[in-house]
Formats: C-alpha cells, structure tokens, sequence
C-alpha cells in the first residue's frame, strides 16, 4: 500500500488529465445557459414538486377547521349563492363557539336576498370576521369585498399561478395603484397571533423581510430556485403547503344542525368556503400529482387553508419557510456535480482503470494500491 497525500495526487492528475476539468468548466458553463434562458425551469419545478410529494406526511393542523359547502348542502338549499338569511344563520351560529377568526372565503360583494339585512346585521357585529375580495389583474377586473365589512376586515384573495397551472408561490401583501393590501390568509393568521402578542415585524438579518415570532418569510425574487424571470409583484413567498386532507372539515349542515363537539371549533381559525365541485373553484399543486394518472386539483378553501397553516408553522413550530441559495452559491453547486461526473467519466475511460484502485480527486480517497 503507498499512501499519496490528496494534494500531490490532485496536482499530478490536474497535470496529466487536463481535459477533465476543462470538461467540467464547460458542462457547467452549458448548464448555467440553459437555466438563464429558462431552458430547465420546467424540469427544475418538476423536481421541486417531487420532493414535496416524497415528504413524510405532517400531522393535521388543529388550529384551522374548514367549515365546507357542499353538493348536499346545494341541493338542500336549492341555489347559489346561497341566500343571505342563510348565511347570516351560519355566522352567528359559529361565533357562538367562540373561534378566534372566521374566515368568509366566498364572494359577497352583492345582495343575495332574501335576508340581506340580516347578513349585514350579523356580519357587523363578528369583529373577528374576515371576508374576501379579488384584487384587479391581468386576468380579472375583480370582485368587491363584502360592503358590510370594513377594510381591516378583508383581505384578497388572489393567488399566483404558473405557466404550468400550478400554484407554488402565496402571496402575503400585494400593491393596486399605490395602495396596500393584505391577503386573506395573512389577515387570518394576525387575528389568531394576536392573543400571543405576536404582530408583525421586520427581520433583524433582512429589514425587507416580514417575521412572526420564529418565522421570516422570504421575499420571492425572479429568479429564485428554477424560476426564470418569473412575475414577482407584491410580496410573494414560496409555499411550503401541506398535503390535501391536513385539516379538519364539517359541513355547513353539520353547524348548523349543532353535530359538530364545540372544543374542535374554540379557538380556532374557522375558514367557510366551497368543497362542490360543481361550483369549480379548484386549484392544482405539487400534490396534485405525479408522472401516473390524472392529476387531482385541491379546493381553493383548503389552498387557503394551506396558506395560513403555513404561516402559524412558521411563526408557533418553528416549521421552515421554504429558500433558496444565492445564486453564485448555485453556480458552484452546479460546478461540484459536473466535476464529479467528469471524475467517474475520467475513471471509467482511463487505461486500467478495472484493475486498479485509483485515488480520485473530490472523492475523500488517499490510498492507492497496485
């Protein structure tokens, strides 16, 4: 056996295989194009949702409940929107179980009679009742929030989308003509943070940057991760979301009729939203699915859901928001995996190489035996 140091044996293999690196330089040189010019983007976010789908599953979050509509609650009402009366019911009726937050993930920028004036009127007296509204795009003129409820008490909706269908990206502040508005899981979210006096703050590392106790939320950059250009308007994080069916749900049925145990709704963030499918408001993620079957979308109650879940991790469990390393650091990771191919493409070639054991350079060898 003679012992080589790493270093002497490095320099006389630089010396003699000088193509090897030139070929490593040049694979990562080609590969660093190919993702400026978005070539591998598609590739990259295929990866990146395998590896959400490869997580072992979390425990569901208890925190949040989702209170649904359903196709049976549809056809037991007989119309949509379903009326004001209805909904007025509905709101009083899980305030009653004393939820920190109630979260009205449904369009009530208009009168649906009968009972308008009894949705305003319980509506108004909800303090912790957020609603929604859907802020002017490219794709959208909008929806109004509800009029009964003030400012504070809405938040959009909106979710970014990319060219692929999917959603990967939350957004937590957006900006409409100079003036700012804050999400609806954001919104959500505070309301439940408030009894622990947690509000929002800057970041002590990055000033930009939004924290929640244990949680800094990441400022999405175009070109983040495999993104290649991508529309980073507002301030948008990438989503860190939970697996379909990671909170519980009862029907609006269920509330109404008192079958739901009152400890699984005190305290919690409580999101009414639509489960019908008939009524299409669906989203796909990276669980929607993988390279066999049809890809199965999420409801957007639940991608909402998702959202303030990944918000409460953050800021309560210390769950990781999702980042990504600087860009010359990619550079280098890129450089690494090229030199190492090039390493075994060099051994696999080189004269002898099935009947001796070579020291290879990067592989943490330094023996060599004849």
């Amino acid at each position: 056996m003679l012992k080589v140091s790493l270093g002497r044996r490095l320099k006389q293999w630089v010396k003699q295989e000088r193509s090897v690196p030139l070929a490593a330089a040049g694979v990562t040189g080609i590969v660093i194009i190919l993702r400026m010019i978005g070539m591998l983007q598609s590739s990259e976010l295929a990866a990146l949702d395998q590896l959400f789908r490869l997580r072992p599953p979390e425990p569901p979050d208890d925190r949040i409940v989702i209170v649904e509509i359903n196709e049976t609650n549809l056809r037991q009402v007989g119309q949509w929107p379903l009326p004001d009366r209805v909904m007025a019911q509905l709101l009083r009726k899980v305030n009653t179980y004393q939820p920190r937050a109630i979260g009205l993930d449904i369009y009530r920028d208009l009168p649906v009679e009968p009972g308008y004036a009894e949705f305003v009127k319980a509506a108004q007296s909800i303090p912790n009742l957020v609603g929604i509204q859907r802020l002017k795009d490219d794709s959208s003129i909008g929806v109004a929030p509800p009029p009964a409820l003030s400012q504070q008490q809405v938040g959009f909706n909106n979710v970014v989308v990319d060219a692929d269908g999917k959603v990967r990206r939350s957004l937590l502040y957006w900006h409409v003509e100079g003036d700012a508005y804050t999400s609806f899981a954001l919104q959500l979210a505070l309301l439940y943070l408030q009894p622990e006096k947690i509000t929002p703050q800057p970041s002590a590392n990055h000033p930009d940057y939004l924290q929640l106790n244990q949680g800094v939320f990441p400022m999405f950059k175009p070109y983040d991760g495999g993104y290649v250009g991508a529309d980073s308007s507002g301030y948008q994080t990438i989503a860190n979301l939970r697996r379909p069916g990671g909170f519980r749900t009862v029907s609006i049925a269920d509330i109404l009729a008192d079958r739901v145990p009152a400890e699984w709704l005190r305290d919690r963030i409580i999101i009414i939203g639509s489960r019908a499918p008939s009524l299409e408001d669906v989203f796909y993620t990276p669980y929607s699915g993988g390279h066999l079957g049809a890809a199965q979308p999420i409801f957007g109650v639940e991608l909402q859901a998702s959202f303030i879940s990944q918000i409460l991790s953050a800021a309560f469990d210390g769950r990781p928001t999702i980042g990504v390393w600087w860009e010359p650091v990619e550079w280098l990771w890129i450089l690494g995996w090229s030199s190492i191919g090039a390493v075994v493409v060099w051994q696999v070639r080189s004269p002898g190489s099935t009947n001796n054991s070579t020291t290879v350079p990067g592989m943490g060898a330094v023996t060599s035996a004849r």
